[in-house]
């Protein structure tokens, strides 16, 4: 990840297959994606359909990942994904 964010220039975006691809966990996810706001990095997930590469995305993705909206993400998320944790 380390590598990833030194390599990043603002403007450019970050694409993945799938939200849990990227975090273990809802936090882990959440601080990523702010990192990359805090870089000028956008961000999409193709699978999930969410992105961060515009004003609209940014909103939607605060709106329905914010912890205190999660709505049990984070439990869908440790049963999707039991077997890859973070180390």
């Amino acid at each position: 990840m380390a590598q990833l964010l030194a390599s990043l220039c603002p403007s450019d975006t970050v694409y993945i297959y799938k939200l849990d691809r990227l975090g273990c966990s809802l936090k882990h996810l959440l601080d990523i994606v702010t990192e990359f706001g805090f870089c000028g990095v956008g961000f999409v997930s193709l699978t999930d359909a969410i992105t961060t590469a515009s004003p609209q995305g940014r909103l939607v993705f605060n709106l329905f990942y914010h912890p205190t909206n999660s709505g049990g993400y984070e439990e869908v998320l440790t049963v999707t994904r039991p077997a890859d944790r973070c180390r």
